[in-house]
């Protein structure tokens, strides 16, 4: 059995088409039925049943197509591991950030991180919170960073730490008649319409933000930071970010919204993973005090 079989019985599993597989592969499909044929005879099984126009796994295609994705993720494991200690790394921590969240000090906080753990690499994504939990549960980050949401302890597999708290800001044009403010209420703020990231707990923060004084007339929801920024730059609309996700931008005015509750910001990660690197290493380095 080779790794390559492997790969396109996975690729034939997920298509349950070998026309599909070979294209995804790149070589043709004459060459696909003969790899996975040639699969069933090393193993004296069949691995699919074959009809006119489709194919579906047989009991025994079903146990290997769970099988061989864990042995190719632990062969992919181990060819980065290796990988890494070529280049004096031992260890990679995947962390996922729910924006531009604690940009100031992400950087000084993950210097301080390479030097006590010169051996680990660290890689570094940014997506919407919903997108990132996902990606935790399914193992492809080691932790996130992201705002305290009441679900977030609801979830059975996920631990987290709430390390800091931050203020809420309105972000406006610059050439907005409140752009001058320095302070405002919620019941203060102008009734443009609002453009929001997109994701999480969206719909409890609108009855929130409406309770306190401001229903929201949504523009619409972005993907990611930089989309907000320019629409509300460019007029199209108002935003909220937090404190620690401000960027200094030269059309970009930001408010600080004295009346609305500071927001958590918390570490999560999956209790059925290793988590030493996140718990013992990088969480005691968020949780200090930052630097003014």
């Amino acid at each position: 059995m080779e790794i390559r079989q492997l790969r396109y019985f996975i690729l034939a599993a997920k298509h349950l088409n070998f026309t599909a597989a070979a294209q995804e592969s790149f070589i043709v499909q004459s060459a696909m039925s003969q790899q996975i044929a040639l699969l069933e005879k090393e193993l004296q099984v069949r691995l699919f049943e074959r009809h006119s126009r489709s194919l579906t796994l047989t009991p025994a295609g079903e146990v290997l197509y769970s099988e061989a994705r864990r042995i190719l993720q632990q062969i992919d494991a181990s060819v980065a591991l290796v990988k890494n200690v070529s280049n004096g790394y031992l260890k990679t921590l995947h962390i996922g950030c729910h924006g531009d969240l604690i940009r100031k000090q992400f950087p000084e906080i993950l210097s301080r991180f390479h030097q006590e753990v010169p051996h680990v690499k660290v890689s570094l994504m940014h997506d919407v919170a919903e997108n990132l939990l996902k990606r935790l549960k399914e193992g492809k980050v080691d932790c996130i960073i992201c705002v305290y949401a009441p679900d977030i302890k609801q979830k059975n597999w996920l631990d987290y730490r709430v390390f800091r708290k931050d203020r809420v800001m309105l972000m406006l044009s610059r050439n907005h008649t409140h752009a001058h403010y320095t302070t405002i209420r919620m019941n203060a703020i102008p009734k443009d319409p609002v453009v929001l990231l997109r994701g999480g707990n969206r719909k409890d923060r609108l009855v929130d933000w409406e309770k306190m004084g401001r229903a929201i007339n949504e523009h619409c929801y972005a993907d990611d930071h930089d989309s907000i920024e320019t629409l509300v730059a460019a007029g199209y609309a108002i935003s909220f970010c937090l404190k620690s996700a401000c960027r200094p931008h030269p059309l970009l005015s930001y408010v600080e919204i004295v009346d609305h509750p500071e927001e958590k910001l918390c570490l999560c990660w999956n209790n059925k993973a290793d988590t030493d690197l996140v718990e013992n290493q990088l969480l005691p380095l968020l949780l200090m005090e930052p630097a003014k």
